[in-house]
C-alpha cells in the first residue's frame, strides 16, 4: 500500500487495497460473531445431585437380597429402584449411622455413675469430705463391703449417772443484788 494512498485516499481506493479488504472482512465477522454469541443456557438437571440414603428396612432387605438369594449387584438395583452405589454402601456400611461427635472416655465405673472426673467428693477440699461412721459404711456399702463393726449411733444402754463436768458451773443471780 502506498503513503500517497492513504494521505489523498478516495473511497474507491482504500476499500480496494488488499489490507484493506482483509481489515474490513475482519472486523465484519467479529461483528457478527460477537452479536450472535449467547451466554451458554445452564444445562437442565434430570436426577438429584444426591441419592437419599438408604433406612434400616431397606439396607436389610439389600442385606437379604445378596446373602440369601446370591443376587449381584445390578440385580438388586434394579429390583430395589436404588442406584449400584446405595447397593454397594448397604451392604458395606453399618445398618445404622454412627453418632456424631466425641464421646468421652469413661476410666472408670463410678465415672459411669454420673459422677465427677475425681470421684463423688474430688471438688470439695479436705476439710470439707465427711469421714463419719455414717460415711464410712455407706462408702463400704456402695463397694460391696460387709458391716465394719461399730454403730452409728452411741450405744443405747442406760449410763449410770451423768458425768460430772469438769467446768464449775456459773452462779447467777435471779435478785440483781450487787
Amino acid at each position: 500500500m502506498d503513503i500517497h494512498s492513504l494521505l489523498n485516499h478516495t473511497t474507491t481506493t482504500i476499500h480496494t487495497t488488499p489490507a484493506a479488504v482483509r481489515f474490513y472482512l475482519l472486523r465484519s465477522s467479529d461483528d457478527a460473531h460477537h452479536h450472535r454469541r449467547r451466554p451458554p443456557e445452564p444445562h437442565p438437571r434430570n436426577r438429584n445431585p444426591r441419592a437419599k440414603e438408604l433406612t434400616r428396612d431397606e439396607k436389610l432387605e439389600i442385606r437379604t437380597l445378596r446373602n440369601r438369594a446370591g443376587w449381584s449387584y445390578r440385580q438388586i438395583s434394579d429390583s430395589t429402584g436404588k442406584t449400584v452405589r446405595q447397593v454397594q454402601d448397604a451392604l458395606a456400611g453399618p445398618l445404622t449411622p454412627r453418632k456424631k461427635g466425641r464421646r468421652r472416655k469413661r476410666t472408670r465405673p463410678r465415672l459411669e455413675d454420673g459422677e465427677g472426673e475425681m470421684g463423688r467428693f474430688g471438688g470439695l477440699p479436705l476439710v470439707m469430705t465427711p469421714t463419719g461412721g455414717s460415711s464410712v459404711l455407706a462408702a463400704s456399702s456402695e463397694e460391696g463391703g460387709q458391716d465394719v463393726g461399730f454403730p452409728l449411733s452411741p450405744p443405747s444402754s442406760p449410763s449410770p449417772s451423768p458425768s460430772p463436768s469438769p467446768l464449775p458451773k456459773k452462779k447467777t443471780n435471779l435478785n440483781k443484788e450487787p
